[in-house]
């Protein structure tokens, strides 16, 4: 890991946290630098947030400068809303590096217009009726308590019930666990560490008759819920956890201050919770090595290959992705 730092005489004008590593893609090596991402985190960012232009333009002299230390940066997940994109291309012109787009996705939110109550009313009255017998049927199955940890001392405790949680989910079994990856657990607590000091994490569990069935993992920082992992009991798939997860944090984080909840990518689920889709950009940069231009032919030939197979897919087959 290392940091670069765009000054200004003693002003700070940008910082870009990045990773330096080896690394293989379809089976070939490659020195490559890029953002702070993991299975814990996947999205990340330049943190560029005044005159733009001129710290893209420094740093991509200082690519240029290190070229004979790396292959590729990979830029996965550049905010479309940020204007990063068309500045890095802008700044790229004329030099040795040139900027590849790969791909995009999306990332959905609520946004608080208003109270909590207003976003369920622009719900479906199918919507409300389906959460509402969920509520009515898991107070069917025991005695219920919803439960928020906040307090350092309160946090550890949390945890320990989420992880009880995910223990009896489908996502031990389907690798994306904490439990399951070398060294995510111990990311975790540092997380919860770092943000419990300052009130900045939060963890809510269901629980029916003093045992936990659904718990999920959230940081509250600059009027933003930041939602980072949710587990429910798989035995209990019938019982709609997930909806009574979701509503029992929409309704309970909220206060005047907090703008939006930011979930991840989409997915159907997470849809049904949302009112609001942000782009994110995949972004691929090359210098003018051999070596680096090999990498960009392949990547041309892999894309070339996906869209054959996204219209084949149009035709009747079946679509397969290139995976890097």
């Amino acid at each position: 890991m290392f940091t670069l730092v765009f000054r200004r005489d003693d002003r700070i004008l940008g910082i870009a946290p990045l990773l330096l590593e080896r690394r293989r893609r379809r089976g070939i090596p490659v020195r490559q630098i890029g953002l702070l991402l993991n299975g814990c985190a996947q999205q990340s960012g330049l943190i560029f947030p005044a005159q733009k232009r001129d710290v893209f333009r420094a740093f991509v002299r200082h690519l240029q400068d290190c070229a004979d230390q790396w292959d590729l940066v990979d830029l996965n997940g550049i905010p479309e809303l940020s204007g990063d994109l068309p500045e890095i291309e802008a700044a790229a012109e004329g030099s040795s590096i040139s900027v590849v787009r790969r791909w995009q996705f999306e990332t959905l939110s609520l946004e608080y217009r208003g109270r909590p109550e207003v976003f369920m009313k622009s719900r479906t009255a199918h919507f409300r009726k389906r959460l509402k017998a969920a509520e009515k049927h898991l107070h069917e199955l025991g005695s219920v308590a919803l439960r928020r940890y906040t307090s350092p001392e309160d946090l550890e405790s949390g945890f320990s019930r989420l992880l009880d949680v995910e223990r009896r989910s489908w996502k031990l079994e389907g690798g994306t666990a904490i439990l399951n990856q070398p060294g995510w657990l111990e990311f975790y607590r540092d997380v919860i560490g770092i943000f419990g000091r300052k009130a900045g994490c939060q963890i809510r569990v269901i629980e029916i008759d003093g045992s936990p069935v659904a718990s999920i993992l959230v940081i509250v920082y600059d009027g933003v819920v930041y939602a980072l992992r949710i587990f429910i009991d798989q035995s209990l798939s019938r019982a709609s956890l997930g909806n009574l997860m979701m509503h029992f944090l929409m309704t309970d984080a909220w206060t005047p201050e907090i703008r939006a909840i930011d979930f991840d990518r989409r997915t159907p689920f997470i849809s049904r919770w949302s009112n609001r889709s942000d782009v994110y950009h995949g972004v691929f940069l090359f210098h003018g090595g051999f070596y680096p231009r090999f990498l960009r032919r392949l990547q041309s030939l892999s894309s070339a290959a996906r869209s054959l197979w996204k219209l084949g897919s149009r035709n009747g087959g079946r679509e397969a992705e290139v995976a890097d």
